[in-house]
């Protein structure tokens, strides 16, 4: 084939890859027109439809941050016993503390709201604004947070309870519920209270009526029971006399 006519080819092709470039480029602008007149069609729709959007998120926000106000203003008050301080400590850092939304200052008077006697006295001279927050804080924890005092203290309201002076199932309940809620409190300030079976064995024991005693000592023999064992004999106990 002679020059000319290779000519004539390729120039066919290049005409054929340009009209098939050019139709795609009018069925793009066809489309992009079609899309125009829609959006144009339902564009107050839209507008109304983001609008109400808008307001329900607003509203949505509002509702969080009244639910945030009624958290804070629902806190348990605090007046200084140690054995409620972690908890105490731990609703308020969750609910207050952390809360991005409110201010030093904001932080600061739900503090105060929930102080009573002995704690609210530790802060009570701090004026309410954003810098003193911290300071009331630190404060606070540093009277509190003390785990040593609060080892000292559990263990003397464990074993200063009252003994069953006779076989009841309130005083059974009592018993069990205060022994089981400061192990608990000791777990939480790093004591290995799972270890602690045969003191809190003797413990108990010694807190109980003699009937009930009595019937531990039979099932235990000579076996070491462990606490649980305990804890399921005194229910047991308890069933026996509802």
């Amino acid at each position: 084939m002679s020059d000319k006519a290779n000519g004539i080819t390729l120039s066919k092709e290049k005409g054929v890859q340009n009209q098939y470039h050019i139709d795609i480029l009018l069925a793009n602008i066809c489309v992009e027109a079609k899309n125009k007149e829609a959006y144009n069609t339902h564009e107050e729709e839209l507008g109304d439809a983001q609008e109400r959007l808008t307001a329900l998120m607003i509203k949505l926000a509002e509702l969080g941050a009244e639910n945030k106000k009624d958290e804070c203003r629902n806190l348990p008050v605090f007046s200084g016993n140690l054995h409620e301080w972690i908890s105490i400590k731990d609703l308020f850092e969750a609910v207050v503390h952390h809360n991005s939304q409110l201010t030093g200052a904001q932080k600061l008077q739900y503090c105060k709201g929930l102080l009573q006697g002995e704690a609210a006295a530790l802060v009570k001279s701090i004026p309410v604004s954003s810098v003193n927050y911290i300071e009331a804080w630190t404060i606070l924890n540093a009277r509190y947070e003390n785990k040593l005092e609060l080892i000292d203290s559990t263990l003397k309201q464990l074993f200063s309870q009252p003994a069953v002076q006779h076989e009841s199932v309130s005083m059974l309940r009592r018993l069990e519920d205060t022994v089981l809620e400061y192990t608990q409190l000791l777990k939480v300030v790093g004591q290995r209270v799972k270890h602690w079976d045969s003191v809190l064995e003797f413990l108990v024991i010694e807190k109980l009526d003699s009937d009930s005693k009595h019937q531990w000592l039979s099932l235990k023999k000579d076996k070491l029971p462990t606490f649980s064992q305990l804890t399921e004999f005194l229910k047991h106990c308890r069933r026996a006399l509802a």
